[in-house]
């Protein structure tokens, strides 16, 4: 149960985010950032070849998971950013530093979390030869894939407001679980002062920890019930009745 529950959070870590933002590019008909995070997407698949293989060679790997979970955050921070810039109807002004930027983006947001996953997959289906693990492993990620597609078919008929109030609140909730979880590798790396202390502090709501596993999930649902929230009602009242 605990594998399951890992490799959810970290499928959803890894494909809701690009949910969100093709929901959200797709929405304001930026159609030039929505390819490039598709592209992003796609890039991923032999990155993620090429990743976990590394990854699963690395001797520093919290090193490689921290310096993951710095870009990635920038990345969060800039996408909060511009979903608040005007009204919230105008294209976020993240494509405006350009395609190949977005697509990377994209690619780096999916692989920080499949790095990590795929060398587990590979050794349970060919290491261990555990059909059962497998399936574990492969329901996990099938799980998270299915949630960023019920984001995107939720997020494509929601009114503009609440498609804005769902995106702010998941991109604010995984800017903070990035950091989070951030933190909590360059503790074991001894980057940072009292990494001891601030290890043992974090270690239960870190990736592998009693309640860091849950969450991506709770993430999830609070970001859905902001986009599925009654939108407000504005009442002009006619003073001359």
């Amino acid at each position: 149960m605990n594998l399951f529950l890992r490799i959810l959070s970290q499928g959803l870590q890894a494909f809701i985010p690009v949910g969100v933002a093709l929901a959200w590019y797709d929405r304001h008909h930026d159609s030039a950032a929505a390819s490039a995070v598709r592209r992003g997407l796609i890039l991923s698949i032999p990155l993620t070849v090429l990743g976990g293989w590394a990854f699963q060679r690395s001797t520093s790997q919290a090193r490689v998971e921290t310096l993951f979970a710095i870009v990635v955050a920038v990345i969060a921070a800039a996408f909060v950013r511009d979903t608040w810039r005007g009204d919230g109807r105008e294209s976020p002004a993240l494509g405006n530093v350009g395609v190949p930027l977005i697509v990377a983006a994209a690619a780096l947001i999916v692989v920080r979390q499949t790095q990590v996953a795929s060398p587990v997959l590979w050794t349970a289906l060919v290491e261990l030869r555990s059909g059962a693990t497998t399936i574990v492993i492969l329901a996990g990620l099938l799980l998270a894939m299915c949630a960023a597609i019920a984001w995107m078919w939720v997020g494509r008929r929601a009114s503009l407001d609440r498609l804005r109030a769902g995106t702010r609140v998941f991109g604010l909730g995984f800017f903070v679980q990035v950091c989070l979880f951030g933190l909590h590798e360059a503790t074991e790396t001894g980057w940072l002062p009292w990494s001891e202390i601030l290890h043992a502090a974090t270690e239960p709501y870190g990736p592998d920890g009693r309640y860091g596993v849950y969450l991506s999930a709770l993430l999830l649902v609070v970001a859905l019930a902001a986009l599925a929230s009654p939108a407000r009602v504005h009442r002009h009242i006619n003073p001359n009745p």
